[in-house]
């Protein structure tokens, strides 16, 4: 969920449209409950399929009209106000990092940087955290080398990022980030190639 949640807005939803939608919480997925009756002018709505459209970060969303002008509505902020009886205030995250998976089961609160941490790797690397490097020399003989070498990063909450240093395997840093990810982001950890111990 990467974009700030507009309260005016979902304020509206409550007040006007909850009740035209309903939650399975099992499946993930939305259904309406009744054709529009707000508007004569809305085309009809299909009652027999789920709704949602890909919108843009490939979040799944509803379209509605609000004061004629048409607005998204994240399907995975909905889960927790059918769930919960409130927007979340801040961030959903995605447990197994595929957006359109609204069950239950695989939504969670999140802050910013929680959120921003269940990632996928992205880079020189297939590793989340690691990257390549490329480190060169001049010899006494004049010639010049250099070596590929693999590091590992981490960026903890509320601190700046730390080198977890260079590995000469790609899998070593990797295995490197596991352990402060996991050490660090606990739950919200990650990892590459180790297990969660925090599920």
């Amino acid at each position: 969920d990467l974009m700030k949640p507009n309260k005016e807005k979902e304020q509206w939803f409550i007040d006007n449209r909850m009740d035209d939608i309903k939650y399975d919480p099992d499946t993930g997925f939305f259904w309406w409950t009744r054709q529009n009756p707000h508007s004569q002018f809305c085309p009809a709505r299909n009652m027999n399929a789920p709704i949602g459209g890909v919108f843009k970060h490939r979040y799944l969303c509803v379209s509605l009209t609000v004061d004629k002008k048409r607005f998204e509505f994240k399907l995975h902020r909905l889960a927790f106000l059918y769930m919960e009886g409130a927007f979340p205030p801040n961030f959903v995250d995605h447990i197994n990092r595929n957006k359109g998976d609204n069950r239950w089961a695989n939504l969670r609160h999140a802050t910013t940087g929680e959120n921003g941490r269940n990632k996928k790797p992205r880079g020189s690397s297939k590793y989340l955290g690691v990257a390549k490097e490329i480190v060169h020399y001049t010899l006494q003989s004049g010639e010049k080398v250099e070596y590929h070498y693999w590091f590992a990063q981490i960026k903890p909450r509320g601190k700046n990022n730390m080198r977890l240093g260079r590995f000469k395997s790609e899998r070593d840093a990797a295995i490197a980030y596991d352990k402060a990810a996991i050490k660090y982001h606990k739950e919200f950890a990650n990892p590459n190639i180790l297990e969660n111990p925090y599920g």
